[in-house]
């Protein structure tokens, strides 16, 4: 894939991938706070979740074990205090019951204060058990692993990431970046300063990912979006008929009306994931400046790319939005104005 860095700087050429899929289980203290802070850890990394345990989950011993090894996670992520600390070591007990045959074995990462990391890698046994003192070394080895060992490839989301922190600083105001792919859906909020909040949903998408924004957000609200009335059967039917692959595009009317609905809702859930986690979703509506990627940037008309965005989004602020179909087109973006929800085709 071809990669710009400017109007006047040279193009490079580079691999952009969503890297392999990456399951983790997460293991939380009681605190709410201890589940949104594992949680913005998985959706930063771009990795699937595919369990979740509370310390005071009310499911038993084995009923816990089989969720985890029903899950077949690769990496086990444990967030908590110290007043978690003898729950989390029986969670880790279930662990080793429900996984301890899954080969390979799942890595457990520690987020932990350093005490309570030594008290559970002794219980962790046979698993590897990784301890990390910040969050963000977390999501940089999530993603290490999603590079399969190989260091020439760019994860797609931390070019999404890249390419939201250039627009913020660009512009000098916060940027939101909204990129929807085959399996995955990204909302990236950056600011002037490089702080950034990103959620990469994963598989959550119009190809591969269609069916879980199907499950996630129901057949009625996918063919509210649609202009004919629709029964669920037939509606599935299109939802799996249609091209999956990356690089597969919609060429009918109604493959293309289809897509725009499944966009809208994917962004829609991927703003109520962010919400759960505690990011701002109310920022990321009121970004005065937007990029939009991905399959929705590469509808056939600009205007439609528009309409999803706004649906899906619902900006309440005067936005910039530019549209980038592939990376080289980036820095020559065609804008257009936003405005409280309602979008104009004009710059």
């Amino acid at each position: 894939m071809t990669v710009s860095t400017g109007t006047e700087g040279p193009v490079e050429q580079t691999r952009v991938t969503l890297g392999r899929p990456l399951r983790v289980a997460l293991l939380h203290g009681r605190e709410e706070a201890s589940r949104r802070a594992v949680t913005q850890l998985a959706l930063a990394s771009g990795a699937e979740i595919v369990a979740r345990v509370r310390a005071t989950d009310p499911r038993s011993f084995v009923e816990a074990a089989q969720a985890l090894r029903d899950a077949k996670p690769d990496v086990v992520v444990i967030q908590g205090g110290a007043k978690d600390q003898g729950a989390l070591a029986e969670l880790l007990e279930a662990l080793r019951l429900g996984c301890g045959a899954q080969r390979p074995m799942p890595r457990i990462f520690g987020l932990v204060d350093t005490g309570v990391a030594e008290a559970l890698r002794l219980r962790a046994a046979p698993f590897e058990f990784q301890h990390f003192a910040a969050g963000s070394k977390m999501v940089e080895t999530l993603r290490d692993l999603r590079r399969d060992g190989n260091e020439d490839l760019v994860l797609r989301d931390a070019l999404i990431e890249d390419a939201a922190r250039a627009l913020a600083t660009t512009n000098g105001t916060a940027a939101l970046a909204v990129d929807v792919t085959e399996r995955s859906t990204s909302l990236v909020l950056a600011r002037p300063d490089g702080r950034v909040d990103a959620a990469h949903l994963v598989p959550l998408g119009l190809g591969m990912g269609a069916d879980h924004v199907v499950v996630r957000a129901s057949l009625d609200n996918v063919r509210r979006w649609l202009p004919w009335p629709i029964d669920a059967p037939a509606l599935l039917e299109r939802v799996f008929n249609r091209p999956r692959r990356p690089g597969d595009v919609a060429t009918t009317e109604a493959a293309v009306l289809l897509e725009m609905a499944l966009a809208r809702e994917a962004i829609a859930q991927g703003l109520r994931d962010v919400a759960d986690t505690g990011l701002d979703v109310a920022a990321m509506r009121a970004a005065p400046a937007i990029l939009i990627t991905g399959r929705v940037a590469s509808l056939p008309a600009s205007g439609q790319s528009l309409l999803v965005l706004v649906d899906g989004l619902e900006p309440n602020a005067v936005s910039t939005v530019l549209s980038a179909r592939t990376w080289k087109s980036l820095s020559t973006a065609p804008a257009y104005a936003v405005t409280a929800g309602r979008g104009s085709s004009g710059c």
